[in-house]
């Protein structure tokens, strides 16, 4: 009789290496004499031979003429390999549209594979339209790796912006208020966001051109508060005050006078007063008058020609005297002519005799006496006297 063998295929483990592994030969026991498998020559093998991970089953299949066989399977297991996925990193600057981070690399791929034999993955996160960051993660399996897995980041600077103010003109009012209008001087505002609002001051009062203007606080409308841009702020510098215009209301009379040749009006009760002044300037006002011109007349006109501004806040103002009070004077006496040459010879010769013996006095013409300080000519009175 056939004595009783067992033939068992042999198994083997291994990693996947991304080419094809095999698993080979078998043992037998209960051979005798000291025989061993060489001696079964009718076997077969079957199977042991994979290239992904996994399990693949080795027979050994046939009979012996001395040997009642009994089979005992094998296997080929192939391991996964590790490998690990790293989800894309990426660092953008708003633009106001929605931006991305997409991808993966993997490292510990075989056999020169690349990420495209990882096909079980899926991405997530990595997408956003404000500044910030935004996770990017991918997961997943696969059917020939062991898989560890590293987060990536969608990084959304700032932009960058800088703001100012239109050019200001404004009219002295005493104070460093501005009313401005926010403007883009650098960078720019993406998509739908505006700008509104903000603080606007002059960096003094005074009237003048290229003023400064400070400009902080203006408000950024982008859906996240603000915070997609990097502000700075930058001043104006070529803004505007200008000078207030002041009037004049109240009266003022002119005293008359005698003809002296000259246009210029004494101011004898002044009740003038500066109308649209800041309240707490130092202004005052240098108050002149004239007639329209020297020559005599009664009721003539005294206008307030000449008046200036005085006082450390003057520069800040522009006297308008279009439509100031007026008032009217007499200029008397004649100008000097045929007759003013006579009453001059005249009272030239009262001045003489007045240095003569009383019985000259006789010789003063009586016109003279008699006009001395009341109709004659400024030129004429001193020697009358």
């Amino acid at each position: 009789n056939k004595a009783n063998a067992t033939i068992t295929a042999i198994s083997g483990t291994t990693t996947y290496n991304g080419r094809t592994q095999s698993v080979s030969g078998y043992s037998a026991s209960g051979l005798v004499n000291g025989e061993d498998e060489s001696v079964l020559t009718g076997l077969t093998e079957t199977g042991g031979s994979g290239r992904n991970a996994g399990s693949y089953a080795h027979t050994v299949s046939g009979s012996d003429n001395n040997y009642n066989l009994t089979f005992i399977d094998g296997a080929l297991t192939i391991d996964k390999a590790s490998a690990t996925v790293t989800a894309n990193s990426n660092t953008v600057t708003y633009n106001g549209q929605t931006q991305n981070a997409s991808g993966y690399s993997a490292s510990g791929l075989v056999n020169g594979e690349d990420e495209s034999v990882l096909t079980g993955l899926t991405e997530t996160g990595g997408s956003g339209r404000n500044a910030g960051s935004y996770a990017h993660t991918v997961s997943g399996s696969d059917n020939n790796y062991n898989l560890t897995f590293i987060d990536g980041v969608l990084t959304i600077d700032k932009a960058t912006l800088t703001l100012s103010s239109n050019n200001i003109t404004k009219t002295y009012d005493g104070t460093t208020a501005a009313n401005g209008t926010a403007v883009v001087t650098d960078g720019q505002l993406f998509g739908s966001d505006t700008i509104s609002g903000g603080h606007f001051a002059y960096t003094d009062k005074n009237a003048g051109t290229g003023k400064t203007v400070t400009v902080n606080g203006i408000t950024v409308s982008d859906g996240n508060g603000g915070n997609n841009y990097d502000v700075t702020y930058v001043a104006n510098i070529t803004s505007t005050i200008l000078q207030k215009t002041l009037t004049i209301g109240g009266s003022f009379d002119a005293a008359d006078k005698l003809y002296d040749g000259d246009n210029r009006a004494t101011i004898s009760r002044n009740a003038l007063a500066l109308q649209g002044v800041v309240a707490g300037d130092a202004l005052a006002a240098n108050w002149q008058a004239l007639f329209a011109d020297a020559s005599v007349a009664p009721n003539k006109t005294v206008t307030l020609q000449g008046t200036t501004l005085a006082g450390g806040d003057s520069a800040n103002y522009l006297l308008v005297l279009e439509g100031a009070p007026t008032a009217t004077a007499r200029i008397s006496g004649t100008p000097l002519g045929a007759a003013g040459g006579r009453y001059a010879s005249a009272t030239q010769s009262a001045k003489n005799n007045d240095t003569q013996p009383a019985r000259y006095a006789s010789s003063v013409p009586a016109i003279a006496v008699q006009q001395c300080g009341q109709n004659l000519p400024a030129q004429l009175v001193k020697d009358c006297q």
